[in-house]
């Protein structure tokens, strides 16, 4: 096609490999959230954090699910 001709295209490799990059980092966020909080708030016990970390991979793993 032309647009491919003057290199306005870009690859669907590309673009995959750069959203997976993205997710990938999205969910190590995410994950690193419970620690984060759990230093910044001493208040909060074990079983506080735990039920973050929780309720974190839960809503991760349900999105990973919806996407499949």
């Amino acid at each position: 096609s032309n647009a491919a001709a003057r290199g306005d295209m870009v690859k669907a490799a590309d673009v995959e490999r750069a959203w997976a990059n993205v997710l990938s980092d999205v969910r190590s966020t995410m994950l690193a959230v419970p620690s984060r909080v759990g230093s910044k708030l001493a208040h909060l016990s074990a079983h506080d954090v735990a039920e973050i970390d929780s309720e974190i991979k839960s809503a991760l793993e349900r999105l990973a699910n919806d996407a499949l």
